[in-house]
């Protein structure tokens, strides 16, 4: 499903492609599949975030190259993402605030993205979820985030979020 809003925009063979030199790619896109879980009581999300572009981020607080999903990864990597994630990609869940949590990371095939596993605690089926993404916003004036909601006997929706558009909310039912 998030394959096919990034072929109706024309963004499948970009987002996809095999990149020669990483630094080089022309589009700045994570892409987020946010999927509720009534019988864990969970939120989670799959992103998916060019490596390079992650590193460069995260570089802003932390001088030190990180080497993200690598045998050489920096030891307290872990913690970096998850607070970089909690400050630039937070979830209102029916009007509270609800801290995410890394669950794990990996390389994707190509090894220029990593995969993050996120959780959101959702005790009771939320009706609304409020998205406030910034993801790269503040290293990449063209960043563009994807977030495509799942929740169970609802109708997927999704939503293109960028620099001055940074907020998505789903409300169960609509």
């Amino acid at each position: 499903m998030l394959f096919s809003l990034l072929s109706a925009i024309g963004l499948t063979a970009i987002a996809t492609s095999n990149v020669s030199h990483p630094s080089l790619h022309p589009l700045h896109l994570s892409r987020s599949l946010v999927e509720y879980f009534p019988e864990e009581k969970a939120i989670r999300v799959s992103l998916n975030i060019f490596l390079d572009d992650l590193e460069e981020a995260l570089g802003q607080s932390y001088p030190r190259p990180l080497r993200l999903g690598s045998p050489g990864e920096l030891a307290g990597a872990h913690t970096l993402l998850e607070a970089y994630f909690r400050k630039h990609f937070t979830f209102t869940l029916d009007g509270r605030p609800s801290p995410l949590h890394l669950l794990g990371k990996e390389l994707s095939d190509d090894q220029q993205s990593l995969w993050c596993y996120l959780e959101i605690s959702a005790t009771s089926p939320p009706e609304k979820i409020k998205v406030n993404c910034t993801l790269l916003t503040e290293v990449f004036r063209d960043q563009r985030n994807i977030l495509h909601f799942a929740y169970p006997g609802v109708e997927g929706q999704s939503f293109l979020l960028a620099r001055n558009r940074t907020e998505a909310v789903f409300v169960k039912g609509k």
